[in-house]
């Protein structure tokens, strides 16, 4: 029930790769001259924290932000719902959109009556932060 990002990054051409750099480094997305868009995420990361960084690599691509650059690397403070540049809270809201999707949310709450956070959590593989944020997004909690 989770989303599948590989899946969608193959739809779209983009290469996903793991790479083994300090713990500052989160992940990174870059489109060379041959228009070809790699991610690269720190393989040290808890599962779940390498989801999110993907996602919100993927955020930066479908958002258009390698339009106006064609390299984003992100550090630790950028997953961060209150980081200040526009660019980066923008990728993370989209990164969070498309780890969880609403409808698929919605389900599991409406129809296999799941109200736990932790459990919710779990099921689509998000940070139990993330799902906190995606439920008071579409106002299933205050």
């Amino acid at each position: 029930m989770f989303t599948n990002l590989r899946a969608i990054a193959d739809k779209e051409g983009i290469e996903i790769k793991a790479v083994k750099k300090d713990n500052a480094f989160l992940s990174s997305i870059e489109e060379d001259r041959n228009g070809k868009v790699t991610i690269c995420y720190n393989s040290t990361l808890p599962e779940k924290r390498k989801r999110f960084a993907i996602a919100h690599e993927l955020a930066h691509y479908f958002l258009g932000h390698l339009k106006k650059r064609k390299t984003y690397e992100d550090v630790e403070g950028n997953f961060n719902s209150n980081v200040s540049d526009v660019v980066e809270r923008e990728a993370n809201e989209l990164a969070i959109d498309i780890l969880i999707p609403k409808k698929t949310v919605e389900y599991l709450i409406d129809e296999k009556e799941i109200f736990s956070v932790k459990k919710l959590a779990e099921i689509m593989k998000v940070s139990e932060a993330a799902m906190v944020h995606k439920l008071k997004k579409i106002r299933r909690v205050k």
